[in-house]
């Protein structure tokens, strides 16, 4: 009717609504059960990133905040080693290494194969710039995609750490924890001295490295992300190729790139066939069913800022340093 009044009067309207603002103000007020209660280190963002995209390495800083050195850091990994950043000190000494073959689990991460040391397995580690044992925690294995065919005249970019400009078709990273000061791995990534990574970059060859070789035997059981294998015998001691290396303080080069590592990048490649290259084109990111692949699973380099490399090897051969 015509001088009837539209809709509900404000005191109505309160009326109805009362009982569930009471409601919703209780919820938030009360606290939670003490097992329920939501906590931020609860949340796992260890899978929140990727290689690409809007979680690619220009976000990594902001995804989480605890990452943000990712971002602000200013002694990152990795770099593009130029010569004339390069200091020969006579002082650094040859690497120690302490190993005998070992078991281990290789795993489809998802974002690439990684190795773990069993148990009471010990790859350790020290002298040359260390001052400390460091034991193994995992090595990974980082390559390029598949898109062009692999050769050493013009190689793939599937190598995170860069000479004079020029990437390799892959590489292999061992990364260590300072097993003198540190329990584990977890403890020591936050702490000084915290952690070194010993980087083997890899050329392609018709003779692989033997721990390329055990590795790649075994891709078939890791095809998808999660897929893990026990692999026993494992010679870890011939990823040391070379006596000499170059090193640099830097930082993990995956979140969350905290800058505890010092790195030795060994003077002298190891092998990987063209073949193999291709096989870990056939690993999926996703767990079964999906089949995007793992491929360019590399961080780009970082600016060196003022940092300073230095090496072992002799000033007449250092042009000479892992093209053999």
């Amino acid at each position: 009717m015509p001088g009837e009044q539209r809709g509900r009067s404000p005191i109505v309207v309160i009326n109805v609504l009362y009982p569930h603002i009471i409601l919703l103000l209780l919820t938030l007020l009360l606290p939670l059960p003490a097992n329920t209660q939501l906590k931020e280190t609860e949340f796992d963002w260890s899978s929140w990133w990727s290689y690409d995209g809007i979680s690619g390495p220009g976000f990594w800083g902001i995804i989480n905040r605890k990452w943000r050195l990712c971002s602000d850091g200013q002694r990152q990994s990795p770099v593009d080693i130029d010569i004339k950043n390069i200091v020969y000190d006579h002082n650094l000494g040859e690497i120690t290494y302490s190993s005998h073959k070992v078991d281990g689990t290789l795993t489809n991460t998802g974002f690439g194969l990684r190795w773990v040391p069993g148990v009471g397995q010990t790859v350790r580690i020290g002298s040359g710039p260390l001052h400390y044992q460091y034991t193994l925690a995992h090595a990974n294995l980082r390559w390029a995609n598949g898109d062009a065919p692999a050769n050493n005249h013009h190689p793939l970019h599937g190598s995170e750490h860069s000479l004079q400009g020029q990437y390799f078709p892959a590489e292999v990273q061992m990364i260590l924890y300072n097993s003198d000061l540190y329990k584990n791995f977890t403890e020591a990534m936050y702490k000084p001295s915290g952690l070194a990574g010993l980087a083997v970059l890899l050329k392609v060859g018709w003779r692989p490295n033997p721990i390329l070789k055990i590795w790649m035997d075994h891709l078939h059981m890791v095809p998808h992300r999660g897929k893990s294998t026990w692999i026993p015998y494992v010679p870890m001691q011939e990823l040391q190729t070379s006596a000499l290396y170059l090193t640099y303080e830097g930082s993990l080069t995956e979140p969350p790139c905290e800058e505890t590592v010092t790195w030795l990048v060994l003077n002298k490649p190891a092998y990987i066939t063209a073949d193999q290259l291709w096989q870990l084109q056939s690993l999926r990111r996703g767990t079964y069913g999906q089949t995007l692949p793992i491929s360019g699973n590399l961080r780009p380099v970082q600016p060196i800022n003022r940092r300073t490399i230095r090496t072992n090897i002799p000033p007449h051969s250092l042009v000479c340093a892992t093209h053999q």
